[in-house]
């Protein structure tokens, strides 16, 4: 039984153009999703040297946005308790009759 060696592109120039490339279109793409994609355009390449390419270039990907909270930021929590921590109108007690009259 033979065994076939699998081929890898090497990292050279027009591949390195390619990773940017895709990076820059891409910037939240993991290097899973990156190695997809440019086996997509025909490159196939190491996982551990992509890994150090993207390292060594600073190209990895953005770290996911901080999640907000658009009801807390609109100066009440989901609770009921204004920002300022007065009783709010709203949250969990809505309809209660509070000091929302």
């Amino acid at each position: 039984m033979a065994m076939t060696s699998r081929r890898y592109d090497a990292i050279d120039e027009k591949v390195a153009v390619e990773i940017k490339r895709l990076r820059k279109r891409h910037p939240k793409i993991g290097h899973e999703g990156l190695m997809n994609a440019l086996a997509q355009s025909g490159i196939r390449v190491d996982e551990a040297q992509l890994k150090r390419f993207l390292k060594s270039r600073k190209l990895e990907p953005e770290a996911p946005g901080r999640k907000t909270w658009g009801h807390i930021g609109a100066g009440y929590a989901w609770w009921g308790i204004l920002a300022d921590g007065t009783p709010g109108c709203g949250g969990i007690d809505a309809g209660d009759g509070g000091d929302c009259d």
